[in-house]
């Protein structure tokens, strides 16, 4: 097995909407490459909204105060 191969076996990158966003139109832009590390094809996004869940929390705690 190459270096090459190995390369993209699974990578679980992770960030907010702009960053998740890049991702994409990464993958997508090399998404008619011939071997499976140049397609990006171990890529699996994860979406970590950070800020949003914690606005949810601090709403939800706000609302329980009253």
């Amino acid at each position: 097995m190459t270096i090459s191969q190995k390369f993209f076996t699974r990578y679980n990158p992770g960030g907010d909407h702009l960053t998740i966003k890049c991702a994409i139109n990464a993958v997508n832009a090399v998404g008619d490459a011939d071997k499976p590390y140049e397609r990006l094809q171990g890529l699996v996004l994860k979406h970590e909204d950070f800020h949003c869940e914690m606005n949810f929390l601090q709403v939800t705690n706000f609302v329980q105060k009253f």
